[in-house]
């Protein structure tokens, strides 16, 4: 299977479909199985991709006087001349 990077920035919420469906409780017991054994196997995964996220983040995100990260409505951004390196990396 083919994880993108939409798939961890979709699923990392509380409303994301995936972990409404987890929580459901009126699911017959075998799908609730196997969503409890995917669920497990994808938490060590977005750990890795929030810190590489992170990572990245931190080295182009655009930077306050005081070398902290600038936040625009909670979100960080990526200067215009470094969007393609950032997309690469």
């Amino acid at each position: 299977m083919k994880i993108t990077n939409t798939f961890f920035e979709q699923n990392n919420t509380k409303d994301s479909p995936l972990i409404r469906l987890f929580e459901c409780k009126d699911l017959p017991a075998k799908i609730s199985y196997w969503l409890s054994r995917l669920f497990q196997a994808m938490i060590p995964l977005n750990k890795v991709y929030d810190e590489k996220k992170r990572k990245l983040i931190e080295k182009w995100g655009e930077k306050n006087e005081d070398n902290t990260l600038k936040l625009d409505n909670e979100q960080f951004t990526i200067p215009s001349g470094s969007i393609m390196e950032f997309k690469e990396e």
